[in-house]
């Protein structure tokens, strides 16, 4: 039983399978498979940027194609991003507790990574400054919505607040809003108060599906070009034929209609979540992927750890800290399993086990 990978669950209402046949035949039909399968340009065709920028609109307000770079899935264009953004040496802020991807790219990069104290709402702003004195970072790197793995989310003047201290010691902000699409009426990102410093990533593969590996960047004009140059160096060019039949859902209302499946299956699992493990501490968003369950009293993760492995339970509670920070918690990843049944079994595994 794995509880680990952050997956979004896949409803049968999403019709998958289905929806990905009908849309190669209408490339077919189209004629366009042979040209989708050549080189492309790398920051994508006007008419797929053109779709990404549509499907931004409920998030950012007015984006045009021009701002658009798309790229080979978020994980890829954050590589771009840091080593676009920042040199060998050079420091990245993020939250304490943080994904670990950036973890990862830093370390290989050479760049040094360093938290930030959190709360209920991400980032604290007082913190942020505090950290900007001491070490005069480049790059600000944070997940506002349904932050991994806490789920925290920023309020709206709470995102007002960053901005402000990114503006006063001058940082690029790389927001991450992976989950940003999930919540129905979401807060407005950190890049709608910060347009001409931030590279604001969406991914499909929390909204939509990972399998098709495809993001879009919006990227301030001033570092539009450099961008393009870093998405070229990690990947050339996004998998055309995916970010067509992206660019197909988006216009035929697929996206939308697997994003609303996911939503509700995220809101049913999280229900399972909160009736099977009520008695427990437990942070989530309805819509949210995944939870995160803080341990008291003399329980601890290190022990509750190795009773989940003797209990064939897989979850995952480290990987994030950035300095010395251990929380005596974890994250429940709720999307990877086929069904909502497979998903009650293994939390009821988890409450025997926390409850031992």
């Amino acid at each position: 039983m794995d509880l680990r990978l952050n997956v979004p669950p896949q409803p049968p209402g999403a019709a998958l399978p289905e929806r990905v046949a009908s849309t190669i035949e209408i490339l077919r039909h189209q004629g366009r498979i042979p040209e989708l399968l050549d080189y492309g340009g790398t920051a994508g065709a006007e008419e797929d940027r053109l779709a990404g920028a549509s499907w931004l609109r409920p998030r950012l307000g007015s984006v045009t194609a021009d701002e658009v770079v798309i790229c080979a899935g978020g994980a890829s264009l954050l590589v771009a991003l840091v080593t676009t953004l920042t040199a060998p040496g050079d420091t990245i802020v993020t939250e304490d507790l943080t994904y670990p991807g950036i973890r990862a790219v830093s370390r290989h990069f050479g760049r040094s990574l360093v938290g930030v104290a959190i709360d209920g709402e991400g980032i604290i702003p007082s913190s942020l400054a505090e950290t900007c004195e001491r070490v005069r970072p480049k790059v600000l790197y944070c997940t506002p919505t349904i932050h991994n793995p806490t789920t925290a989310t920023m309020s709206e003047g709470r995102r007002i607040e960053i901005a402000a201290v990114a503006e006063q010691y001058n940082l690029r902000i790389v927001e991450d809003d992976a989950y940003g699409l999930l919540p129905e009426n979401g807060t407005r990102p950190l890049a709608a108060f910060a347009p001409e410093r931030t590279c604001y990533v969406s991914s499909l593969s929390k909204c939509v599906s990972p399998g098709l590996r495809v993001a879009y960047c919006v990227v301030p004009e001033a570092d539009r070009a450099r961008v393009i140059e870093g998405v070229r160096v990690v990947t050339l060019f996004a998998p055309r034929l995916l970010v067509a039949m992206a660019s197909q859902w988006i216009a035929d209302g697929s996206a939308s209609a697997i994003l609303a499946a996911i939503r509700s299956e995220c809101r049913a699992r999280q229900a399972i979540a909160r009736e099977i493990l009520d008695q427990e501490d437990i942070a989530a968003v309805p819509e949210g992927p995944h939870a995160w369950l803080s341990l008291s009293g003399e329980r601890n993760i290190t022990e509750l750890g190795s009773r989940l492995r003797a209990n064939g339970i897989a979850a995952k509670g480290d990987g994030f800290a950035v300095d010395n920070v251990h929380p005596n918690a974890l994250r429940i990843a709720l999307g990877a399993y086929q069904d909502r049944q497979e998903l009650t079994r293994s939390l009821q595994f988890l409450k025997t086990t926390i409850s031992a």
